[in-house]
């Protein structure tokens, strides 16, 4: 099985308990300031948004486009990213 996990920080003014997911995003100072990511138990790489690091060009895309476009994706809000079989 292919696995893609993802771990992203974020911020926003708005109380996620209280607002839910979709609230807390479109708050106009959400911000996603850390994003890090492991391809297949590999090694761990992680993006400092917040200080201007930009998304590779190698990073985990090209995987994730694969798997979306394949049909076979499970994605959950704890960012774990699967293929089913």
């Amino acid at each position: 099985m292919k696995t893609l996990t993802l771990d992203i920080e974020t911020y926003s003014s708005a109380d996620l308990r209280k607002t839910g997911v979709y609230r807390y995003v479109e708050e106009p100072d959400f911000d996603i300031l850390l994003l890090s990511y492991v391809i297949n138990g590999g090694e761990i790489k992680t993006i400092d948004l917040a200080q201007g690091e930009k998304m590779p060009e190698n990073s985990f895309m090209p995987f994730f486009q694969m798997m979306s476009s394949s049909g076979l994706l499970t994605l959950s809000l704890s960012g774990f990213v699967s293929r089913n079989g």
